[in-house]
């Protein structure tokens, strides 16, 4: 599960926007599916995840928006 504090968007040279500000039709709430490994040493590890967006994120009817997304995290543990 996934909530959206805020979503900056940028196209091309133009100045990132606020997307929640510009779409009332936009939610911040999201369900997400995901998949990922780590590696770790010692007390470190890199983790690796992908995440597939299940629900829709636009609740307009022309529009259908997902969160998907990979990220790379560094953790370490006492």
């Amino acid at each position: 599960f996934s909530y959206f504090l805020a979503e900056n968007v940028k196209v091309g040279n133009d100045q990132p926007y606020n997307e929640f500000e510009n779409n009332p039709d936009l939610q911040r709430f999201s369900m997400q599916l995901g998949v990922g490994t780590s590696i770790g040493y010692n007390d470190f590890s890199i983790k690796f995840r992908y995440n597939w967006g299940i629900t829709d994120l636009d609740s307009s009817d022309n529009t259908t928006k997902k969160a998907n997304g990979f990220s790379i995290s560094l953790a370490h543990s006492f």
